[in-house]
């Protein structure tokens, strides 16, 4: 049997839009950039595109595929039309807390004869049958298993405040006071925020404000669900109250966020 350090839990991958698509009907002329509680994965069959980061610049083409970490404050401008493929997904704790940067993965021959094919199955999306959608999520994996080990985060050692995190993660909505979770964990409420801090990076209310603002973005732009539903469902008093900390935190408020969704 195999026994996971806790310190590199399996990710834990969920695909939440793949697709092969125009990309100027997406992004249109000028800048396009959206910073978003997931991963990006693009590849592109032709020259065109172009995606930046502070000084980091990587030009889309069929040699490379370009990885944007989730919470990157990034840029991409379009010069002509062009087919455009991209993975959008989560890895889950601690794996969606990496390094800000663009990172590249090289492709050979092979490889590109791989991501073409698949690149075709998924202009269907989301209709594709099981044998795709098996190859898209190991492709996926096989992508980010090629990233450099120094981006990732790392997880938390201590079992308590990983239960925390866990209980965190799976409803980030629902309403925990730091002395709840210290009862939880046979703390007192100031060891418990000393030892949350000193583990995670962060406060408890810190990173639970996080989450629900990241579940908030993956509803706006995955879900049908009305801001007033995603406001209630994240734990916020109402709309208003998710759009000042959404605006805060995304640099767009709700709506106009939702209204950028696509490609890219």
């Amino acid at each position: 049997m195999v026994v996971m350090n806790p310190a590199a839990p399996a990710p834990q991958l969920r695909i939440l839009e793949a697709q092969q698509v125009s990309l100027w009907q997406q992004w249109g002329a000028g800048k396009h950039g959206k910073i978003a509680p997931y991963w990006r994965l693009y590849w592109n069959a032709e020259p065109g595109v172009e995606v930046g980061y502070g000084r980091q610049c990587h030009h889309l083409g069929p040699d490379q595929v370009v990885v944007i970490p989730p919470y990157l404050d990034w840029h991409g401008t379009i010069a002509r039309e062009v087919p455009h493929t991209y993975v959008h997904c989560v890895l889950g704790r601690p794996y969606d807390r990496a390094r800000p940067g663009l990172l590249v993965v090289p492709l050979d021959a092979a490889q590109r004869r791989e991501i073409a094919a698949l690149s075709e199955r998924m202009r269907c999306w989301p209709a594709v049958d099981a044998v795709s959608w098996m190859a898209l999520q190991a492709w996926t994996l096989a992508c980010c298993a090629r990233l450099p080990a120094q981006i990732w985060g790392v997880e938390a050692a201590d079992a308590r405040i990983r239960s925390v995190l866990d209980a965190i993660d799976a409803d980030p909505g629902v309403a925990v006071d730091n002395e709840a979770w210290a009862r939880r964990c046979g703390l007192s409420t100031n060891a418990f925020v000393r030892l949350f801090s000193q583990e995670v990076g962060e406060s408890p209310q810190r990173y639970q404000r996080r989450q629900r603002l990241a579940l908030a973005a993956l509803l706006l732009e995955h879900e049908d669900l009305s801001i007033e539903r995603i406001a209630e469902r994240c734990g916020f008093c109402d709309r208003h109250h998710l759009g000042r900390a959404f605006k805060r935190h995304y640099q767009l408020a709700p709506a106009a966020y939702r209204r950028r969704s696509g490609a890219g």
